[in-house]
């Protein structure tokens, strides 16, 4: 428990350090302004713990994981491989899945109708990685869990994804001044600022960059784009929803009961439902 509580501690922190930075030096400039967007992000992840917490509050991909190493469920405990081995396998086969389950969210309708609020955010910073829907949040815990518990991911893979999805959203939505060759670099491996930032971008590059942790994926299924540091700023966001003050906290959660106009995505992309 404590551990727990120290490392929660440490990722606010972490968040808190992301901010100041981001805000003293941004890499791109901020186009809204802060409070509204600040308003609106914080009030969904209130919502988020509100509804979540209450609908998942004993587990969790961590609970489910320790649930399935004290009864060897899942695929990863009838191999019986090294620890080591199955924490890297865990850790893969989860972002793997956090990667279809990303993809499958823009191609299908009614959970486009929730993923589309974090797309509907007008700038990106460290408050962008909180600015997802409960509907979406449940969703994707869900289909945490579900991988989990099909593989046998051991708690210290569980636990380690975690964290580590913590970080990597916080950067990858931040505003952070990294120089163009150091993300060039490190995109090689890890998703990183400017490579999500595409995906963010009104137009064909939000079918891109699916990515939460590992760039692979997307190079791998054909999904990966590279950014253009000497092009035109990304321009973020949705075109039906450009106006910041109309995307209230209470505007927001009613998304998902709200028609789907067409994506502005590339040619044959799933139309709205």
């Amino acid at each position: 428990m404590r551990r727990t509580v120290l490392i929660a501690r440490l990722l606010i922190v972490f968040k808190l350090l992301v901010c100041a930075v981001e805000r003293t030096w941004p890499r791109h400039p901020f186009r809204t302004r802060i409070l509204n967007r600040w308003v609106g992000n914080a009030g969904m992840l209130a919502a988020d713990f509100a509804l979540v917490g209450l609908i998942l509050a004993p587990g969790g991909p961590i609970g489910m994981a320790a649930y399935c190493s004290q009864n060897e469920i899942g695929l990863l405990h009838q191999v019986r491989a090294p620890l080591p081995l199955e924490v890297v396998a865990g850790f893969l086969v989860i972002d793997l899945a956090m990667w279809l389950q990303h993809w499958i969210q823009h191609q299908v309708g009614f959970l486009w109708r929730s993923h589309r609020v974090h797309h509907t955010d007008l700038d990106l910073d460290f408050s962008t990685a909180l600015r997802f829907h409960p509907f979406e949040a449940i969703f994707a815990i869900l289909f945490r869990i579900l991988t989990v518990a099909a593989f046998g991911v051991p708690l210290l893979g569980a636990l380690l994804f975690e964290v580590v999805l913590d970080v990597s959203s916080t950067v990858v939505h931040s505003n952070l001044p990294i120089p163009v060759r150091v993300d060039a670099l490190v995109r090689r491996l890890l998703v990183t600022p400017e490579m999500h930032r595409l995906h963010h971008g009104v137009g064909p590059t939000m079918e891109r960059n699916y990515g939460s942790i590992l760039s692979v994926w997307d190079r791998l299924f054909h999904r990966y784009q590279d950014p253009d540091p000497g092009g035109p700023s990304v321009e973020l966001g949705l075109p039906e929803h450009r106006d910041a003050a109309a995307l209230n906290v209470f505007a927001l959660l009613l998304f998902p009961f709200r028609p789907n106009p067409r994506r502005q995505g590339e040619a044959g992309s799933a139309p709205a439902r």
